[in-house]
């Protein structure tokens, strides 16, 4: 099971470095980045400069969510700090195809993010085009909730329909969840609280 911790459940920035060190004793495969505008999630978090700071602080590939309305003006930002990929909610725009076309001229992966009341069967359009499918199972914009485990169907659903792409799931993933998880055919996790609070033993637990 791929694991990537999501920032937005790390507060204690002035010891980010230190955060890196640990973090490279961790079986995790990159870092996760929520990224909000106060619009689209009643929340804000890591805009274009910060996430470029940690861009050049580690070597951990960075996965973006954005949460954003704004995509015309600030998707050209996130693009220019070249991360692994970046996933958005395709509800957030009229049309997805410009914005996929963007994101895969620079060679960066795409990723839709499946809010848990948006139907995944409108998203299976583009499944040809999109490298990963992000199941929320909490409603996006603040850390720290219980999963809503009903929206692990979807991962089924995906799955049963041959997406050729891998399907992660963000929100409310603890270490005891795994092997559920795996049972739904699960490729990866975002993991926020659950992953600091046991962040020393992470190497022996994951």
């Amino acid at each position: 099971m791929k694991i990537t911790p999501s920032l937005l459940a790390y507060t204690d920035w002035l010891k980010f470095d230190g955060l890196l060190r640990v973090l490279d004793k961790c079986s995790i495969n990159g870092l996760h980045v929520d990224i909000m505008d106060g619009h689209f999630v009643p929340n804000l978090a890591f805009g274009p400069d910060l996430v470029r700071s940690i861009a050049m602080h580690t070597s951990y590939p960075l996965d973006l969510h954005l949460m954003i309305n704004c995509l015309d003006i600030l998707l050209d930002h996130y693009l220019r700090i070249n991360p692994r990929i970046i996933i958005f909610h395709p509800e957030a725009c009229t049309n997805v195809i410009p914005y996929i076309e963007n994101i895969k001229k620079t060679n960066i992966q795409v990723g839709f993010a499946i809010h848990p009341d948006y139907p995944i069967e409108e998203t299976k359009p583009f499944w040809h085009i999109v490298d990963r499918l992000l199941i929320m199972t909490v409603y996006p914009g603040f850390s720290g909730q219980a999963m809503l485990a009903q929206n692990l169907e979807k991962v089924m659903y995906a799955k049963s329909q041959n997406y050729k792409g891998e399907c992660w799931v963000d929100g409310g993933v603890t270490f005891e969840r795994f092997e559920e998880l795996k049972k739904y055919g699960v490729d990866g996790v975002v993991m926020g609280n659950s992953f600091f609070s046991t962040l020393l033993e992470c190497t022996i637990r994951i």
